[in-house]
């Protein structure tokens, strides 16, 4: 069932308001998603990760790419309930410090989007 709203747009409209790069209903779409939705990393903001990564990269001479890489298994769990920081703990929670650097890294590399900005550029540019 379709319903339709006096004075509104026609799904064709729509599609074709969308589709223009240069029309203001595109950028407010496209700003209304971004509100609803930000990607947020495990470890910091989009520039301290980028910083995190460059240092890690630049000090760490067995630093490997995580898009080349399998990941590390997680290592055995810690069954002693009155525990108190045993080395299987502490072995669990360097492995999980890791798993959300290595995660950050690999969301920065592989989801990141720049593509607005860059189009954005451009029109600055023709302007």
């Amino acid at each position: 069932m379709l319903l339709w709203l006096k004075n509104a747009l026609s799904p064709q409209e729509i599609r074709d308001k969308i589709m223009d790069p240069t029309s203001e209903f595109q950028r407010q779409i496209v700003e209304y998603l971004e509100s609803v939705h930000i990607g947020e990393f495990l470890t910091g903001s989009k520039d301290e990760v980028e910083d995190q990564i460059n240092i890690e990269k630049s000090e760490n001479k067995k630093y490997q790419d995580p898009t080349q890489t399998l990941p590390d298994a997680p290592p055995s769990l810690c069954n002693d309930k009155a525990c108190d920081n045993c080395l299987d703990c502490e072995a669990l929670e360097s492995w999980w410090e890791k798993f959300r650097k290595i995660t950050d890294d690999l969301i920065f590399k592989s989801n990141v989007h720049t593509c607005r900005k860059q189009s954005d550029k451009k029109s600055d540019k023709k302007r």
